[in-house]
C-alpha cells in the first residue's frame, strides 16, 4: 500500500476490500495510505446460520457486522475509514434453495415462511418443517445496518452486488434512504 500510494499520489483514492474477520491485513501499518476499507460483511455462514447478521444470535454465522467492525478497529483502522458491506443476495441450504440466489430471484420463492431474528436483525426463510433454508437481506435489515453505520461513525455502506437487486431498486433504495437520512 505504501508503494501504491507513492505511485498514484494523494489525489487518487486508494481503497481495499477486506474479509469480515479483519485478518491478514496490518491495518495499523496502512491506515495513513488508505482512504477507506470496504468490509465484506457477508458470506459468514450458510443455513442454518445467517450469512450477514448485524448482531450475534444463536443463528449467526462465523462473524457478525458488529464483530467485523470491531476487528478492523482493533486491527488499527480508524472507524471513520470503514465502509459496511451489505449483500444483495441470499445463501440457501443447497437442497431446497440454491446456494447463491440474487435478492430479485428469491422474492418469487414459494412454500417458505419468512422469519425475523430480532437479536441478529436478520430475515430468513424456513420450510414447512421449520428448518432454516435461506438467509438474506431486506429493507428492514438494511435500515438497522444503516442506523449502525451512523451510530458508530463509519464512513458509509456499500453493497454487493447491484445486479442482485430488483429492477425497481428495493435494496439500493433502502441503503440510500438509510445512509442519506
Amino acid at each position: 500500500m505504501h508503494d501504491i500510494r507513492k505511485a498514484i499520489g494523494n489525489k487518487k483514492l486508494l481503497t481495499l476490500a477486506s474479509v469480515a474477520n479483519g485478518k491478514y491485513i496490518a491495518f495499523d501499518k496502512i491506515k495513513k495510505e488508505v482512504d477507506f476499507v470496504n468490509i465484506m460483511t457477508y458470506d459468514s455462514g450458510h443455513p442454518p446460520y445467517h450469512h450477514a447478521s448485524l448482531h450475534r444470535s444463536p443463528l449467526s454465522g462465523h462473524t457478525t457486522c458488529v464483530e467485523a467492525v470491531k476487528a478492523h478497529v482493533e486491527g488499527g483502522m480508524p472507524v471513520e475509514k470503514l465502509v459496511l458491506g451489505i449483500p444483495f443476495y441470499g445463501r440457501g441450504n443447497k437442497t431446497e434453495v440454491k446456494g447463491f440466489i440474487d435478492y430479485k430471484d428469491l422474492l418469487s420463492l414459494q412454500g417458505f415462511e419468512q422469519k425475523w431474528d430480532d437479536e441478529a436483525k436478520a430475515h430468513y426463510l424456513v420450510n414447512d418443517k421449520g428448518e432454516f433454508v435461506l438467509t438474506y437481506e431486506t429493507p428492514e435489515s438494511i435500515a438497522h445496518k444503516c442506523d449502525y453505520v451512523h451510530t458508530m461513525g463509519l464512513l458509509g455502506a456499500m453493497y454487493w452486488e447491484y445486479a442482485g437487486d430488483t429492477e425497481a431498486g428495493i435494496l439500493r433504495g433502502a441503503v440510500y434512504k438509510g445512509i442519506v437520512q
